[in-house]
């Protein structure tokens, strides 16, 4: 299946930087004429990390997130995977090994991670895992960074991770809930956190931004533009 014919129920196409890009249900970017695939912020390891702490998490969280990844590749067949940071939380050796054995199912598509805060491990062990690892990474009209900064030229827009983006909402009986969204502002898009176990930041909108949350009821996850 080409890119170009993958359009799934609850996904939204926008036009971005003269380019149509497509907002996931599954928290991240599919660029359909070029192959490009953009999430963030997975942060593997970080429920082990919990439990090594004495902190219960379930441990069908440690590799739901790569499981989730590996589905949607499959569904999409990108050229390239860019990851803007934070693949993993710590790197213990484990997580390390989790994702070897899970990259080598991907062995025709590309992987570039754009180094997070969190991604502590030396380029060396990265590109032995598959990845190339980049502070920064150009793609065409885009400035893809982890942590939100002033642009290296004017005319690029930047993407984003690092916030884990999310926005309250109301019910008409004052009932609320928090969902994460994709948050664009002028030249900014920032996108919510891919992984499941990683915390939200509750975000203020302001006039002329653009939110388009994640609404999953368990069966059928949609992206809604509010």
């Amino acid at each position: 299946m080409k890119t170009t014919e993958y359009n799934p129920e609850g996904s939204v196409r926008i036009r971005f930087a003269d380019e149509e890009a497509v907002l996931l249900p599954e928290k991240a970017v599919l660029f359909p004429g070029t192959s490009e695939l953009l999430l963030s912020d997975i942060h593997l390891g970080k429920s082990s990390h919990f439990r090594r702490s004495g902190i219960a998490v379930p441990s069908s969280l440690y590799s739901a997130d790569l499981l989730k990844l590996g589905n949607l590749i499959r569904a999409v067949c990108p050229a390239r995977v860019i990851i803007l940071g934070d693949l993993f939380h710590i790197g213990h050796e484990k997580d390390a090994e989790l994702f070897s054995g899970w990259r080598k199912s991907f062995s025709s598509t590309a992987f570039t991670l754009v180094r997070g805060n969190h991604d502590r491990i030396p380029d060396h062990e990265f590109n032995a895992l598959g990845l190339e690892a980049v502070e920064e990474y150009r793609l065409r009209g885009f400035h893809l960074v982890h942590i939100p900064g002033d642009a290296v030229e004017d005319s690029l827009i930047s993407i984003h991770g690092h916030i884990h983006p999310a926005v309250r909402v109301f019910g008409k009986a004052r009932q609320s809930a928090v969902l994460q969204c994709f948050h664009l502002r002028k030249k900014t898009l920032t996108l919510p956190a891919f992984g499941e176990f990683t915390g939200n930041h509750i975000i203020r909108p302001e006039r002329g931004d653009g939110i388009f949350a994640i609404v999953n009821d368990g069966i059928h996850p949609r992206v809604v533009p509010m």
